[in-house]
């Protein structure tokens, strides 16, 4: 089902607005009234406003906040933090369960049913003892795989090739460059082009010099596709089962017990494979591992400069005790003051969030991820965890860091000793961190209303825009790149829930602080699913559909985020009242942690896996079409081995002319999906009807060249083999399903259709993975 992923990430946006909504419409109702009726009857405390970090719209907006409540006023945070944590599990709950129903209506849609690598297996860290396709189907079978194989397609080395096609397309684009500026020139005048200097260099015609380099590098390419049976075998390879249900049951059982010399998957989309990182060896993958954490390490202490200028900013108000210039700029200019102060800090922040997944992104290739799910899976919680700390932490560390400074400064120019200050300031550090924490509200606040109004410019496309009309009016352009501009882009969905889990955390970290916060990030959040569902409907689309694949993953954030708050109402608790009287805020913590135990155990592989209903089953059937090597060649065959070569695309107003410049073969603009081979690498299907003897059921053939005949009974003949239908008999009997080597030809004589039987009632998904560890049992 198409656009699974979509609804999966609207699912989540509305979870968030509801999940802020819920906690803030109490906190805001009845908690502030406590926090102002506090401030306003107890005179007593005015001495904890007297840090040197405030100035008056702090200490008027910590009215708000329950930094200044004492007594037993306290414990109605602690009373609503208990039903907030039970209404925020629910609403986790009912989403879950509705996001389950959305995945398992994606496995059992005919797109995914028919498709090619729903029924196939991926294995990797062979050992370097398998060099074919025989010893691989010895391993997986000796591995504890109990459904037939129907074949096994070991990978192989590919030399230089991924360079050479680099290099292919590059020169390509150069010579469509040259070649629309040639056609388009009212003089008829050949381009020329400077080699090895820039200013100093030979010149020579650029369309003969880029054909003669494309043709030499076509020749290069031709060559290395045709000897790739000398190459070396790689440790990776596929396999291809008869049906998905039985590839996610052996997926299932191996992603809990993995062998010691091969490591088993379900396999992903051709396009989602990144075939330069599943071609590299464990030692080269461990290397780029390494190098990857010490990247991702440099690219944090880079952003620390940044956050030290935005706290620096953040603060000016500060220093003005000890710098004169800044007490007047405060005093007679205070609206420039407060703007620069309050508005120009969340704006660098941003600037810079525009660059930090971009980085994070080239990084996490390093470290040797053989998907983009997977990719993405991961980018999801490191990025997340990367703002977290630097943005949330570091930020407010080195803000209480600054205040200690000031406060140093401060005493020495009242005249008292350092040792003096410090033992002074050692009393009161952590009133201190609390009280800066807190001031920091107002900084979120004005982030979260800046993320909202990013929001309504990504509604208008502002930034998009922008970037079309200067490369409209500043660069040249050909038919690739209005192509390459114009098309729709790619939803960064890793991007948006990390960031969207931020500003969910800052909502729930000052929801027991500062309602307020979190109330503006109800309504942000609220905002986004409104924008976003737009921009999903018209704008975006899916690069590689993953089913909602990183649900989890967010899932696993946002609880963390719940536990967050619930630590942070027991620190309030502990600093204003007394750290015994704290505990009473534990139970919250331990609730959340065995339902996020209950989530990965019970619901999570509901999930992850097919779950077949009998009704599913009893309409079950297999359908296998031509030469099942050749699919597993066409699809999981590396993509460098038969991607189709560039060709030069040329306006279709200007293409008669093209033989007037170039010999060699050229694209069409108006061609269809001429500008679409490096997309769409795997064939496209096309629906046709066929009718069995027995049933009539849908069947699908390829767009591209009919496929060599090839003999059934060679292809699959591990089906026919005495033992494994003997095995596959035994197999039926156990989980009431037909078996597999009951097949019947179709009129065409190209496809089986498998005769389906009713599955006895007490038959259930779970008994696919139950038997496979029976099996292994008795091996």
């Amino acid at each position: 089902m198409a656009g699974t992923d979509a609804m999966v990430f609207l699912v989540f946006l509305k979870l968030a607005a509801w999940l802020l909504t819920a906690i803030a419409a109490p906190l805001c109702l009845i908690l502030v009234p406590i926090d102002v009726t506090y401030k306003n009857n107890e005179q007593n405390d005015a001495s904890q406003n007297d840090s040197q970090g405030s100035n008056g719209f702090h200490d008027t907006f910590m009215y708000f906040t329950m930094g200044n409540v004492h007594g037993p006023r306290l414990w109605a945070h602690v009373i609503l933090s208990y039903l907030v944590t039970v209404a925020a599990l629910c609403m986790v709950y009912f989403a879950y369960k509705k996001v389950i129903a959305l995945r398992q209506a994606y496995f059992s849609s005919v797109k995914y049913q028919t498709s090619y690598y729903s029924r196939a297996l991926m294995a990797t860290d062979l050992a370097p003892d398998i060099v074919d396709d025989a010893s691989l189907r010895d391993t997986l079978t000796s591995a504890g795989i109990v459904y037939p194989l129907c074949e096994v397609q070991l990978g192989h080395g590919i030399d230089d090739l991924p360079q050479l096609l680099e290099t292919q397309k590059q020169t390509v684009y150069e010579l469509e460059y040259y070649l629309d500026r040639a056609l388009r020139s009212k003089t008829c005048k050949r381009p020329t082009v400077r080699l090895n200097s820039w200013y100093f260099g030979h010149r020579v015609d650029a369309i003969d010099h880029y054909s003669r380099e494309l043709d030499a590098i076509n020749e290069k390419i031709y060559l290395a596709r045709s000897d790739q049976t000398d190459y070396a075998p790689q440790s990776y390879g596929f396999a291809s089962l008869a049906a998905p249900m039985y590839a996610h049951a052996t997926a299932k059982h191996f992603s809990k017990k993995q062998p010691r010399n091969v490591k088993i998957r379900l396999a992903s989309s051709p396009n989602d494979i990144l075939w330069t990182n599943l071609i590299k060896s464990p030692a080269s993958r461990k290397r780029s591992r390494h190098f990857a954490r010490f990247l991702l390490f440099l690219l944090f202490v880079a952003n620390v400069f940044p956050l030290l200028t935005v706290s620096i900013i953040s603060n000016l108000s500060a220093f003005s005790p000890i710098s004169a210039n800044l007490e007047t700029w405060q005093t007679y200019h205070s609206v420039s003051f407060a703007i620069f102060t309050g508005v120009l800090p969340p704006l660098i922040t941003f600037a810079f969030s525009l660059l930090l997944p971009m980085m994070m992104r080239r990084i996490a290739m390093y470290r040797g991820v053989r998907t983009r799910q997977s990719r993405d899976l991961s980018l999801t919680s490191q990025y997340f965890t990367f703002l977290m700390a630097t943005q949330l932490i570091i930020f407010s560390l080195i803000s209480v860091i600054l205040d200690l400074i000031i406060m140093i400064l401060s005493a020495m120019h009242n005249k008292l000793s350092v040792s003096s200050a410090f033992s002074q300031i050692s009393k009161e550090i952590l009133d201190q961190v609390s009280k800066r924490f807190q001031f920091l509200s107002a900084y979120w606040i004005t982030w979260i209303i800046l993320k909202g109004y990013l929001l309504l410019f990504e509604l208008a496309q502002v930034r998009r825009l922008s970037f079309l009309m200067i490369h409209r009016y500043l660069f040249k352009y050909n038919p690739r790149r209005i192509h390459n501009y114009t098309k729709a882009p790619h939803f960064s969905y890793w991007v948006i829930y990390a960031e969207m889990l931020f500003l969910i955390a800052i909502g729930l970290i000052y929801a027991p602080l500062a309602p307020f916060v979190t109330a503006v990030a109800a309504g942000v959040c609220w905002m986004a699913l409104f924008v976003y569902k737009n921009q999903l409907y018209y704008v975006y689309v899916t690069k590689s559909e993953s089913g909602g694949r990183l649900w989890s993953a967010v899932v696993k954030c946002l609880l963390a985020m719940l536990a967050t708050m619930e630590v942070i109402v027991a620190i309030a608790i502990g600093l204003l009242q007394n750290w015994a009287k704290a505990v009473v805020c534990i139970p919250p913590i331990i609730v959340i942690g065995l339902f996020g135990w209950y989530c990965h155990a019970k619901l999570e592989p509901l999930f992850l896996w097919h779950n077949p209903s009998p009704m599913d089953l009893a309409h079950f059937q297999v359908q296998v079409y031509g030469s099942d090597r050749e699919h597993l060649a066409r699809q999981f065959g590396n993509v460098y081995l038969h991607k189709p070569l560039e060709k030069p695309v040329v306006d279709s107003e200007l293409i008669h002319r093209v033989k007037e410049f170039y010999d060699g073969p050229v694209v069409s603009s108006k061609t269809n999906n001429s500008l679409e081979l490096e997309q769409e690498p795997v064939l496209p299907l096309k629906r046709s009807r066929s009718s069995s003897s027995l049933d009539s059921s849908d069947t699908f053939d390829t767009n591209a060249d009919p496929l060599p005949v090839i003999d059934i009974d060679s292809v699959y003949g591990d089906v026919f083999d005495p033992k494994t239908e003997t095995q596959m008999e035994r197999e039926a009997n156990i989980l009431h399903l037909p078996s597999l080597n009951k097949f019947e030809l179709d009129q065409d004589g190209d496809a089986y259709s498998m005769v389906s039987m009713m599955p006895e009632p007490s038959s259930t998904p779970q008994a696919a993975e139950n038997k496979i560890d029976a099996e292994t049992g008795t091996r």
